[in-house]
């Protein structure tokens, strides 16, 4: 027997926050903790109606759950039923069915890994049937529409995001009880347990279902069974001031280079499926040790391994917000150019662990990472700059760079798509440019000059360009640079840097689409990094 379990609708749910008034950031922070409470709840609640030790918990990661439940009684199958209908009437009334739940139960013979396919197809097909459990008898649907009898008040949930989200930064220890028990004004109902945030140690008692050390994962309470003890890393990095209060957004978009906008980073593993099935055809016997230590590794790599990265001494990622990381995906929010180093560095560590040359990965299959960066206003909705790179994320997935021969392993960002193999010379190249205009070396208005005549050649430039051929744009440039980019001093010296990378430019401009020059072939993204890098917020850079 298996049982898996899926929430869905969880994009949408985390980014409907309130956008005026401020607090998105602490109101981001919490709707992701709540997800994942959401999803650790979920396994309990299956758990405790199969009568299943904790240690049958194959994994719970990305809003999925897994359990292997070999010889669960009748009875018990009944109650995991039941179980989840009240998990579902519990999610209609408390968030008004923005977060959904399907369950599949595989009770057919046959290896883990035949259970485990039979029960992803049968997942799909509930996630179909929402809610459909509450149906018979309960009026829930009518016309088909689904009613939900509670008024929804944005302003107060808002507000418990915002506290919620306040409390977990300083929080030490996660408990979850059963909701019978006493109750006090700081644990918050979720699926039928209490949940706390707190300081101290909990408590021994009856009614303890489980608990987290958030501060330092490994450690156990002193005075609590270990068979309630359950490590959770969590990824909670905030950027804070000279006096430790949280950054908001807008103070974070002027720790950036030039432009005060901020880059929204969505990344996740590539053909992660691929990998678990791998997993449990190479695995002798036991394949959910294999599936869970695949998992648990993730995990670690996305709530650990990129949030100490952050929280180094003198690292420059500590401008970086974590909405979550963990499973096998993170998004993040910082200063824009900051972002797009931390997702080469993001994809530099990722590749160690589980990349082609890594040692002792526990994924069977090499493993790549794509990422999207959105760069966006400060006070632009960040639900809707976070839809922004999870679109950018999907054309890193599914559509191939220039030059590749093959989709993912790739980052999207700047009106380019790239293989992160060439992302050091393309940003570099940006860096390079913007230091060549504060230098003085060049004109900023150059930049724009560039990036017009490299669309117009590729055929993307606006309106204003309709009936101008795209090959006059290789004579408009020869033209331009001939007049403008520095010249030797003397006829036997070496031409200039900056003249010596726009030749270059220019000699394979004609060719982009053939060329195997990575400046040229990613020109547009490169400039745009500079016009970025270069903005003083001036007249002429306002909106």
């Amino acid at each position: 027997m298996l049982i898996l379990a899926s929430l869905s609708g969880i994009q949408d749910f985390l980014f409907d926050i309130r956008e005026s008034g401020g607090g998105q950031a602490r109101s981001l922070r919490n709707r992701s903790f709540r997800i994942q409470l959401i999803a650790e709840c979920v396994a309990l609640r299956l758990l405790e109606a199969a009568k299943l030790p904790y240690e049958r918990l194959v994994f719970t990661a990305a809003g999925k759950v897994c359990i292997n439940a070999e010889g669960l009684s009748a009875e018990s199958f009944k109650a995991v039923r039941e179980a989840a209908a009240d998990m579902e009437r519990r999610l209609l009334s408390n968030i008004h069915g923005r977060v959904r739940l399907s369950v599949a139960l595989d009770e057919l013979p046959g290896s883990f890994a035949e259970q485990f396919e039979r029960a992803s197809r049968a997942l799909v097909v509930n996630k179909l049937r929402s809610y459909a459990a509450t149906a018979p008898g309960a009026e829930t649907w009518r016309d088909r529409m689904l009613v939900v009898r509670e008024l929804w008040d944005a302003n107060a949930e808002a507000e418990r995001d915002a506290e919620l989200g306040r409390r977990l930064v300083n929080a030490r220890w996660l408990t979850i009880r059963s909701s019978d028990g006493t109750r006090n004004g700081m644990s918050t109902d979720t699926l039928g347990f209490r949940v706390s945030l707190d300081a101290n140690e909990p408590v021994a008692t009856g009614d303890l279902a489980s608990c987290s050390n958030l501060a330092d994962p490994e450690r156990a309470p002193r005075n609590i069974d270990h068979r309630f003890f359950h490590p959770r890393r969590l990824a909670r990095h905030v950027p804070r001031d000279a006096h430790g209060q949280p950054i908001e957004f807008v103070d974070l978009a002027a720790r950036a280079r030039g432009a005060p906008m901020l880059g929204v980073l969505k990344a996740d593993a590539d053909s992660l499926g691929d990998a678990v099935s791998a997993a449990l055809r190479q695995s002798t016997g036991d394949g959910p040790a294999a599936i869970r230590a695949l998992s648990q590794s993730l995990d670690r790599f996305f709530a650990e391994t990129l949030d100490a990265e952050k929280t180094r001494a003198g690292s420059r990622w500590n401008s970086i917000y974590t909405v979550f990381s963990g499973g096998d995906d993170m998004l993040a929010v910082g200063p824009w150019d900051v972002m797009l180093d931390f997702a080469a560095q993001a994809r530099t560590l990722f590749n160690k662990q589980f990349g082609q040359d890594a040692t002792n990965s526990p994924s069977p299959t090499p493993l790549t990472i794509s990422a999207g960066v959105a760069v966006i206003k400060p006070k632009y909705p960040i639900h809707l700059g976070a839809q922004q790179a999870e679109e950018l994320l999907e054309q890193a997935k599914g559509e191939k760079a220039p030059r590749a021969p093959q989709p993912k392993d790739q980052c999207a960002a700047l009106g380019s798509l790239w293989k992160w193999q060439d992302h050091d010379v393309i940003i570099g190249a940006g860096k390079q440019l913007a230091d060549w205009v504060d230098e003085g070396i060049i004109q900023r208005g150059w930049l724009h000059t560039l990036l017009e005549l490299a669309l117009l050649r590729r055929g993307q430039a606006g309106p204003e360009y309709a009936g101008v051929h795209p090959a006059t744009a290789t004579s408009r440039l020869t033209y331009h640079v001939a007049r403008n980019w520095p010249k030797p001093r003397r006829g036997d010296d070496p031409p200039p840097p900056a003249r010596q990378w726009i030749d270059a430019i220019l000699r394979e401009f004609d060719q982009f689409d053939s060329t195997a020059h990575v400046e040229t072939i990613h020109l547009p993204a490169i400039v745009r990094y500079a016009i970025l890098a270069t903005r003083s917020g001036g007249s002429e850079d306002r909106a």
